[in-house]
């Protein structure tokens, strides 16, 4: 189906997520709405979060920013935009979303600098496109954890996001491996 009127859908199944259909917004503009964007919206806006449940180890090297791939389990998205391959989170709404997570690191070395952030576009650190979760150091040889929250704006096509972790221990530290023991997740706040 090309762009179409609501008056002319006929039954609700034959509704593909790329139809695109007209939004007024405000007096005279029209914006167009694909058929998985108004879904996303009507349904309370788009919602993930996704873990490790199967205590999968992720090694992690030293004084260098590293993309998490232990996470391997969609709890929820309601939009469908979470990629359990390739562990990363693509909206297809523009707007403003609150995204978050954790993670624990293993035997961290004493005074070892620890650091989470959610990534927009693979960007560590730097120009608003990060998020900073927590930063700590650590005292003594033990394991480290951040967690947080924060918002950016996302482009509703090319934007994407992922989690990153850096620490400057010695040597290569583990995440930890029980189940739940990283987690990233976001929701829509507002359409722009």
């Amino acid at each position: 189906m090309a762009d179409s009127d609501i008056s002319g859908l006929g039954a609700a199944s034959a509704i593909a997520a790329s139809d695109v259909f007209p939004v007024q917004q405000g007096g005279a503009s029209v914006l167009k709405a694909t058929a998985e964007q108004l879904r996303a919206f009507i349904n309370g806006g788009a919602i993930f979060k996704a873990c490790n449940s199967l205590n999968t180890v992720q090694s992690i090297s030293p004084n260098s920013w590293t993309k998490i791939t232990a996470i391997n389990t969609s709890l929820v998205d309601t939009a469908g935009w979470f990629s359990v391959t390739n562990q990363k989170y693509t909206p297809a709404i523009a707007g403003w979303y609150e995204f978050g997570g954790s993670l624990i690191i293993v035997g961290a070395d004493d005074q070892t600098k620890f650091a989470l952030i959610v990534s927009k576009n693979s960007v560590s650190l730097g120009n608003g496109d990060t998020i900073l979760l927590g930063r700590s150091t650590g005292s003594g040889t033990n394991n480290l954890g951040e967690a947080g929250v924060g918002f950016l704006y996302m482009n509703g096509s090319t934007d994407y996001v992922e989690l990153q972790a850096y620490h400057t221990s010695s040597a290569a530290k583990n995440t930890d491996s029980p189940a739940l023991s990283i987690t990233f997740f976001g929701r829509l706040l507002f359409a722009a």
